[in-house]
């Protein structure tokens, strides 16, 4: 389902809450089949997107030397990088043409041009056009140029990102140095299966992080407001429900009074109970 027609059922869902909260409904009946219309509307709005359009907060990363070379390419999933970094581009052409290991020839030429202009620091560059962050990791011969969601903070993953760097990096001294020598790198797969598994725990902590409310990020704030709305929307149809049913039982009660019948006013004694306890539950709430 496209975003506009997304809109077009949020604005359809929006009219029908107007009209519930401003219409005098006649009968119950009324009241039923428009929160059936409400429930299915509500489903539409918060429709997922696909999951490999969900951005990963980790997504991958280049490794290269200060030459701008790269050695080595780490990714979250065969092809997550290109496939985020293209998505955005409207010329096909550029599409066709795009190379990633032209990224780390541009971050050295940065580096070089800002030692000439005495920059201090590189650590936070953003990519505009596309939607992702680009965080780069200084090495005394070497770049990491990290691939991270725009709406993760990379702060709370730099010390365990910096700690295995400088365990790759001492590890496979002697293999890095050949490849910037000869341009060969030997045990790629080994390595890249290395940088695969970083990234996969990097998710998953970060992942458990928001669930364990240590850190926020953008979509979980975002999420947190539409169900609040949703709290609000059904709150507020139920009480508009509940006046309605209030009003009906005052009229049973009279009738019934004036026939003496004793299960109707059982009944209604019953259905007085329920409404108590929602406005019990409603006044813990705001409490």
């Amino acid at each position: 389902m496209s975003k506009i027609e997304i809109r077009s059922k949020e604005a359809r869902l929006t009219s029908l809450l107007e009209e519930i909260t401003y219409l005098k409904l006649q009968n119950l009946d009324e009241i039923e089949k428009l929160e059936g219309i409400l429930e299915i509307g509500r489903n539409v709005s918060l429709e997922e997107k696909p999951i490999k359009d969900k951005i990963p907060y980790f997504m991958g990363c280049l490794v290269s030397d200060k030459e701008g070379k790269t050695l080595l390419t780490f990714e979250i999933y065969e092809g997550a990088l290109e496939y985020f970094l293209r998505k955005d581009m409207n010329d096909e052409e550029r599409k066709r043409m795009f190379d990633i290991t032209l990224i780390s020839m541009f971050v050295s030429a940065i580096e070089k041009f800002s030692e000439e202009i005495n920059i201090q620091d590189l650590s936070g560059l953003n990519l505009k056009g596309i939607s992702l962050k680009m965080q780069i990791l200084r090495f005394d011969r070497y770049n990491i140029i990290f691939f991270v969601n725009p709406d993760a903070n990379f702060r709370f993953v730099e010390d365990e990102v910096n700690n295995f760097f400088i365990n790759l990096i001492n590890d496979n001294k002697k293999n890095f140095e050949d490849f910037i020598k000869y341009g060969i790198i030997f045990n790629v797969t080994y390595l890249e299966n290395s940088g695969k598994k970083l990234l996969e725990e990097l998710n998953k902590k970060y992942e458990q992080k928001i669930i364990n409310l240590e850190i926020f990020d953008f979509d979980s704030i975002k999420t947190h407001y539409y169900t609040l709305n949703g709290f609000y929307d059904k709150i507020n149809l139920n009480f508009f429900v509940i006046l309605e049913k209030i009003k009906k039982m005052k009229i049973k009660l009279r009738d019934a009074i004036q026939e003496n019948n004793h299960e109707i006013i059982k009944e209604i004694t019953h259905n007085i109970q329920e409404v108590n306890l929602i406005l019990k539950i409603k006044d813990r709430l705001i409490d």
